[in-house]
């Protein structure tokens, strides 16, 4: 005969024919502040139409909507995109930084940059995040042209949310906001 609390309680299943063992799930590592648990699915309309009715008209850049190919940063070539939940960061510095001083310093906390399909999800989760200043995501990035660009959230005019891109390697001033993911 058991003794612990969990062993009788196998036991009795057992004894009812159930014939399985029930574990109990972790409980979700904490929140730190600044950080937001969102399932991402790693996958996002091409459409324009469908993309700027969950932001706004005109508000979608055709790099995220047309036939653009998007990769990740070298640093993260390999990245796990089984759906499922994500824990962001959303990180302003307060300091003048660039973009690979950025994706290093927040390596060292244990952090990754964020993907373009990332900051889908985000912004589709936590729309209320996306007003005052720009964030970026430089964990992935798109080239149709010579200069690589990350995917930006920003707002313009009166409630006008944008989905867009920026150039991804530059000098970022003290006000950015950056999208990072709990490795």
């Amino acid at each position: 005969m058991r003794s612990g609390k969990y062993e009788r309680w196998q036991e009795t299943d057992a004894e009812k024919g159930i014939g399985r063992v029930v574990s109990v799930p972790e409980a979700p590592s904490p929140l730190k502040e600044n950080e937001y648990r969102i399932h991402v699915g790693y996958d996002m309309p091409r459409d324009r139409a469908v993309l700027e009715a969950e932001f706004s008209p005109d508000g979608v850049s055709e790099w995220l909507f047309g036939e653009c190919v998007w990769q990740n940063h070298p640093n993260f070539s390999i990245i796990d995109q089984t759906p499922g939940e994500r824990i962001f960061l959303l990180h302003t510095f307060g300091y003048e930084i660039d973009s690979l001083r950025a994706i290093n310093e927040m390596r060292t906390r244990g952090y990754r940059p964020a993907t373009h399909l990332e900051m889908y999800a985000f912004a589709k989760a936590r729309p209320d995040l996306q007003h005052g200043v720009s964030i970026i995501a430089l964990g992935s990035f798109a080239q149709p042209g010579l200069v690589p660009c990350s995917a930006m959230l920003s707002t313009v005019f009166i409630g006008k949310r944008v989905f867009s891109t920026h150039f991804s390697y530059c000098d970022w001033d003290s006000r950015w906001r950056f999208l990072f993911v709990r490795k």
